[in-house]
């Protein structure tokens, strides 16, 4: 699966968007091993 882009839109659910005074720090990761198994 080298050289393979993904193209997906990642929306926070869990929070309901309001007025933000601050940087919020998230992390996504989509991690795949040499059997093509994904890990989010």
């Amino acid at each position: 699966m080298q050289n393979t882009e993904l193209k997906i839109n990642l929306q926070d659910t869990e929070w309901k968007l309001a007025y933000i005074n601050h940087d919020r720090n998230i992390a996504r990761a989509i991690v795949y091993d040499e059997k093509e198994q994904f890990f989010l």
